[in-house]
């Protein structure tokens, strides 16, 4: 019983995480009861010990647990953040209970029939006003539809690496590779025209790059690159938002000295700048977890900057990781992306080839946005990166017979 409910409760978090948060915390308690109701935690253990990706995530999430040791006191800013923190331990939950191929494919019918939803709502947000969403028109549509836009650029452009892969394959059925090209083409378009987010841009180019180059037989693969960054320049000559929103980046960031406390990207270079001098007094071992906010607050308190958000997280997980646990968590945190990289992949899985794409996605946005800390987008990477995992290894044999 215990089993069952936690892995409906994984399966309601597939399908609420591009809808309602609300929902996927609801779910992700009825997986954490459930799991917990389940016993073999031997078992359990056994397999988490024998996963890559598992080890990696604990053990991100233990070093920054660690870091609150040379805090005090402990404020409720260190407490939200090591909250944020322990979504990463939703991975090696994840990998203990969608250990069947029958689980698997309903987690993953769940987590692309949200993603569906959302995209619709996105596109049609273009003409019409679609109840729950925020804006619609051709201004405003890319500013989001159930969350915020940099988190949907996380989302779609995954979501169109799939539909990408899945036109790609040999093996489909023609109808369902018609379908899914379409998926691909309709998510790059309405990320280029309307879409607000660069990091969503830039991620669904680099993600829809690799996807074709792990399809292409190597002799090709140079070949293919060349095309698609052909492609790629006639797509962005051809978009007037693209080219006004990088234009405008690039105007930001050359006159973030003069203006930043007033730009989006001079606010993120200046709380970079500030980043780096926190990390210089303590470098080893960080200030901290949770520790930037209150810092960032105190050091610009005569600033406007803080309307901006950089006050809040510095727009950059790899910086805020440096500030609050150091080297040691950067440490961490490289292990936490490398590791999935090592799992023994099944080669008639289906996300056997996005795990690469998943990863660019992350680390494109991991550079602009504190990715582990905002919710919505570490609901998409613990979920993604726990279905890909389970989706590219097997269990071991006594966990998967105990547990089936």
């Amino acid at each position: 019983m215990g089993l069952t409910l936690a892995r409906w409760g994984v399966i309601g978090m597939a399908a609420s995480m591009p809808i309602s948060r609300a929902v996927f915390n609801l779910s992700a308690l009825t997986m954490i009861v459930g799991w917990l109701l389940s016993g073999d935690f031997r078992g359990k253990l056994m397999a988490i010990r024998s996963d890559r990706s598992a080890v990696a995530a604990i053990v991100l999430f233990l070093v920054g647990a660690l870091s609150l040791a040379w805090v005090s006191p402990i404020t409720t800013d260190h407490r939200s953040q090591l909250l944020a923190y322990s979504r990463l331990l939703y991975i090696p939950m994840i990998i203990t209970l969608v250990t069947t191929a029958q689980w698997q494919r309903r987690a993953w019918t769940a987590l692309l029939a949200g993603m569906l939803v959302t995209l619709t709502a996105y596109l049609l947000d273009i003409w019409f006003e679609v109840p729950g969403t925020g804006s619609y028109g051709t201004h405003t549509a890319g500013q989001g539809v159930f969350y915020h836009h940099i988190a949907q650029g996380m989302m779609f452009s995954f979501l169109g690496a799939y539909g990408l892969h899945r036109a790609l394959q040999g093996d489909s059925l023609v109808y369902r590779r018609v379908f899914w090209l379409v998926v691909a083409l309709s998510t790059l378009a309405g990320l280029i025209t309307v879409g607000l987010s660069r990091t969503g841009q830039l991620s669904v180019f680099a993600a829809y790059l690799l996807v074709v180059l792990t399809h292409l037989p190597k002799r090709l693969r140079l070949w293919g690159l060349a095309l698609i960054a052909v492609l790629s320049v006639v797509l962005v000559l051809g978009s007037a938002r693209m080219q006004e929103r990088f234009a405008l980046a690039v105007k930001e960031t050359s006159s973030f000295e003069q203006d930043g406390e007033h730009t989006s990207v001079g606010a993120r270079l200046k709380a970079w700048q500030f980043s780096v001098q926190l990390f210089e007094q303590s470098p080893w071992i960080g200030h901290g977890i949770g520790s930037y906010r209150p810092l960032a607050h105190q050091h610009f308190a005569t600033s406007p900057i803080c309307t901006l958000g950089v006050c809040d997280q510095p727009h950059n997980q790899f910086i805020l990781t440096a500030v609050e646990s150091g080297l040691l968590g950067l440490l961490a945190l490289a292990a936490f992306l490398i590791a999935p990289l090592f799992n023994r992949a099944k080669p008639d899985s289906p996300a056997a080839l996005l795990t690469l794409p998943f990863l660019a996605i992350f680390v494109i946005t991991a550079f602009f946005d504190s990715s582990l800390q905002i919710q919505a987008q570490s609901f998409f990477t613990v979920i993604t990166l726990g279905l890909l995992t389970v989706s590219r290894t097997s269990p071991t044999p006594r966990f998967s017979q105990a547990t089936d």
